[in-house]
Formats: structure tokens, sequence, C-alpha cells
């Protein structure tokens, strides 16, 4: 009798991918689309990483999101500082 245990499901690359480029400064648009490619197929296909294609979503978004801020802070700056460059 052999105590064989059914193989896991994989991860799906496309959660991993997300979640790296997440990881990466400088990637967060291409962290939201790989993670919501990833996300869809987890839900359809059977694969494993749902959390994994989340965690890259929410680290993609929060990356946009914090450039958004930086650069209306730059603008402002600059707007309300006319002489400050000259």
């Amino acid at each position: 009798m052999t105590n064989a245990t059914p193989a896991l499901p994989r991860y799906n690359p496309w959660a991993i991918v997300s979640l790296v480029l997440g990881l990466l400064l400088w990637f967060g648009i291409p962290a939201i689309i790989t993670g919501h490619i990833g996300l869809s197929q987890t839900k359809t296909g059977g694969d494993r990483g749902r959390k994994l294609a989340i965690a890259g979503l929410a680290l993609g978004y929060g990356e946009v999101l914090s450039g958004f801020f930086v650069v209306l802070g730059v603008l402002l700056t600059v707007v309300s500082n006319p002489g400050m460059f000259g």
C-alpha cells in the first residue's frame, strides 16, 4: 500500500509575476496588469496563487497612487513658488 498524496495545483505564473513586479519599485502598472490576469485565471482555472495576485495588485495600486501624489506635490510646489527655479 502506498501513501501517495495528491498533487496540489500549480501556482499561477501571472500571480507570481505580479507579486515580483509589485515588490520592485517603478513597476506598478505592469504589476496591476499581471495581477488582474493572474486573479482571473485563479478564479477560473483552479490554479493556486489568488493571494499572490491580490498582494501584487495591492502593491501595484499603491505604487501608482504614491507616484500620483508625488507628481501632484511637485506640481503644486512649482506652481506655488514661481521664482523657485530662477
